[in-house]
């Protein structure tokens, strides 16, 4: 690929295909099996060619690409996104709203220690996408996620994650300060703890699964 993203072949030098798809290069091989079926240049050329029409997506389990080539894996991906930004748009309105982020006291509970108050010190924010915030008739986003590190203010140096869904606010900290503290491009769902989470379920999982399951575009058959 040259620097200005156009595909220029490595066989004739021409732009808009590479040497796999070269039609000049399918020509001249063709007229050498025609002289010679034996040549062994010319059958492995389109020997290959067979393989490659053979090769199954494991993604959309359809012949002739692969994952990383997928077009349906492409249309899936920019649904994660399409689906992660209005989930996180919602999920920042409730943050704003209530006042939750680093600084914020909080009444929580867990399993082991009962009910606690502590300060927020930090936010998972990448641990907030469409599949873990609850969005009601209302259309108000909630994360369910124990998205929130706090420390208790009993002096301790205890730490739990807490769910912003399971926990009281106490003591809340202006919503511009709130916006302050969102990543870059975490909003847009471009950043690269998000990417890397999207391209993790497109590598694991199948096409069916992806969108009967998780982006739940299509009905599940069950």
């Amino acid at each position: 690929m040259s620097w200005n993203g156009t595909v220029r072949c490595s066989n004739c030098y021409e732009k808009g295909h590479n040497r796999s798809g070269c039609p000049k290069l399918k020509e001249e091989m063709q007229k050498r099996l025609d002289a010679d079926p034996n040549d062994w240049r010319a059958t492995d050329y389109f020997e290959s060619k067979k393989r490659t029409s053979k090769r199954t997506c494991g993604y959309c389990q359809e012949s002739g690409h692969n994952r990383k080539t997928c077009s349906e894996a492409k249309i899936d991906r920019d649904g994660f996104i399409q689906q992660n930004q209005t989930a996180r748009e919602k999920a920042l309105d409730w943050f704003k709203k209530c006042g939750i982020g680093v600084g914020t006291l909080v009444e929580y509970e867990t399993y082991w220690d009962g009910k606690g108050v502590g300060l927020v010190e930090s936010v998972n924010w990448s641990a907030i996408n469409a599949q873990r915030t609850l969005v009601d008739e209302e259309g108000v986003g909630v994360p369910d996620v124990a998205c929130l590190r706090v420390a208790k203010v009993d002096g301790s140096k205890e730490r739990h994650s807490v769910s912003p869904r399971s926990a009281e606010v106490l003591g809340t900290i202006p919503c511009r300060l709130v916006s302050a503290q969102v990543p870059y491009g975490w909003l847009e769902s471009n950043d690269e703890a998000t990417l890397d989470y999207i391209e993790a379920e497109l590598k694991q999982n199948s096409k069916d699964y992806i969108r009967r399951y998780i982006l739940k575009t299509e009905d599940s058959p069950y």
